[in-house]
């Protein structure tokens, strides 16, 4: 909280989080590496609030459940208090309404906690006591304080990768207490932390040196957002991911995709370097095939997202594709008589509701609005959520950010919605 950064690699169940005085809140958060490298990733966050008895799970793949019961319609008001879950851009958001506490959740790739003033000199955890005093944000479990890194004794040092491990060590939860890893399994905490993974020394140094500089440079896509937040940690987290991750540098990412979050909730309209397929520094070509099409053809054809064919012949407006647990996307499209023809249809329009964002509206002759104004340059990305709007060969294109939901229109009768495969089950 008091804007200290360090490094910690244990594969377990550990406190992040928690009001020490009146125990307000606690917030666990379970790692593991999944991705089966020597790091972790996060993997599961739990809220608590004792005095309602209350347990909120946010699981990897976007389920939410409190006190064991699966919550299938969002956004949910908690019903012993104030409390909401709400999800939107694939991204879960938690409010405590009597505390002013929020986290949100994008699963496996960010976990954020924010706590209000009142919360000062009040907070323990991996997120530190929130008291305007970095150096002292290393307090373990017990009561002792490791030291922090420091111009004499670097992040990366052994002193310093020590510290951390001691001290992230101290804050995981055993047995019983445990709400995300069974009381039974083993902690696969190491005595030692893993070697620092971006030294000089490494042979992918200069690669993550050379790919994450953009971060900082004063001319740089995020140069409007320097002013606001620095920088300089999210740089070291990008060496350090790369490194981490033998020279690939898509595991770095997650780190940029968290600080374009950050800089938009401060409300700077940034520059996204993340393209249409949620890839960094790529060219949207390499979106996953995972997943499923529905498909509008003709007048007109349709092929579900099973792969079932039908026909219908109305003029009028119609929900084609809806994500019916999250609420994340709505697609609707405007049938039309051609010709003077009634028998047969055709697809004059698509618009795509996008809830706290606004409604893009696709029309026949590949005109594109967003909120009502006509978009004359492609790419265009909505700066409120980094949603891309492209035109390729003819065909109109929407990547709704986080959801990865695809709509294309070729201004004429083809539709096509393709939706990755976590939203498998939860269409209509």
């Amino acid at each position: 909280f008091d804007s200290m950064a360090h490094d910690f690699q244990g594969k377990c169940e550990y406190i992040l989080a928690k009001d020490r005085h009146s125990e307000d809140f606690t917030v666990h958060l379970q790692t593991d590496d999944s991705r089966g490298l020597s790091y972790t990733w996060p993997e599961a966050v739990a809220i608590t609030i004792p005095k309602h008895k209350l347990v909120i799970r946010l699981w990897g793949n976007g389920t939410v459940y409190v006190n064991n019961l699966q919550i299938l319609s969002l956004p949910y008001v908690l019903p012993r208090d104030s409390s909401t879950i709400s999800r939107a851009h694939g991204v879960l958001t938690v409010r405590l309404g009597w505390s002013g506490v929020v986290v949100r959740w994008n699963p496996k790739r960010l976990v954020e906690v924010s706590v209000p003033p009142e919360y000062g000199n009040r907070t323990c955890g991996l997120c530190g006591q929130y008291n305007g005093n970095p150096a002292d944000d290393l307090e373990a479990a017990d009561g002792h304080v490791y030291p922090a890194s420091s111009v004499s004794v670097p992040s990366w040092s052994a002193r310093s990768r020590l510290s951390y491990n001691l001290f992230g060590r101290s804050w995981s939860v055993e047995g019983c207490q445990r709400l995300l890893v069974s009381p039974k399994d083993v902690c696969l905490d190491n005595d030692s932390p893993p070697p620092a993974p971006c030294m000089r020394t490494s042979p992918t140094y200069a690669k993550a040196q050379a790919y994450c500089s953009f971060l900082t440079d004063r001319r740089g896509p995020y140069r409007k957002c320097h002013d606001h937040i620095d920088p300089a940690a999210v740089y070291r987290s990008c060496q350090y991911d790369v490194c981490a991750c033998h020279g690939d540098t898509a595991c770095a990412c997650d780190v940029l995709l968290a600080y374009e979050t950050q800089c938009r909730d401060d409300g700077v309209d940034i520059d996204t370097v993340i393209d249409e397929c949620g890839v960094c520094f790529g060219d949207g070509t390499s979106c996953t095939t995972d997943g499923a099409t529905c498909q509008v053809s003709g007048d007109p054809h349709y092929k579900t997202f099973d792969n079932s064919g039908h026909h219908f012949q109305g003029a009028c407006e119609y929900d084609l594709a809806k994500d019916c647990l999250w609420n994340d996307f709505e697609i609707h499209v405007q049938n039309e008589h051609r010709g003077g023809n009634t028998a047969v249809s055709w697809t004059k329009a698509v618009a795509i509701k996008v809830p706290n964002v606004g409604v893009i509206r696709l029309w026949a002759g590949r005109l594109v609005t967003f909120n009502g104004i006509p978009l004359e340059t492609f790419p265009y990305v909505i700066a409120k959520d980094g949603t891309i709007i492209t035109q390729h060969f003819g065909r109109i294109k929407v990547r709704l950010a986080s959801s990865g939901v695809v709509v294309t229109f070729d201004g004429d009768h083809l539709v096509e919605v393709t939706v990755p495969e976590w939203y498998r089950g939860q269409r209509c």
